[in-house]
């Protein structure tokens, strides 16, 4: 009977989880059309402006925006940039 209860008890917290997902989910659902209306902007761009996107990208994932930056504005004085 415990093993039942148990199962239940996982079963019910498995269906509140998917909701709060599928909540979260509609929340930044209009931010993340944004960004993949963003990415697709860059097929019209010159190779090196996607790379310079890309680099901020990953930078940004592991550090902050501002730092980010500031790094990228060095690496466009540098020779990977050019």
């Amino acid at each position: 009977m415990t093993t039942k209860l148990n199962f239940d008890k996982k079963k019910k917290a498995t269906i509140v989880l998917i909701r709060d997902i599928k909540k979260l989910y509609e929340e930044v659902k209009p931010i993340i059309e944004q960004k993949k209306r963003e990415f697709l902007r860059l097929q019209n761009l010159p190779e090196d402006e996607v790379f310079k996107e890309l680099c901020f990208c990953i930078l940004t994932a592991n550090f902050s925006a501002l730092g980010s930056l500031k790094i990228q504005q060095e690496l466009n004085r540098s020779w990977l940039m050019r």
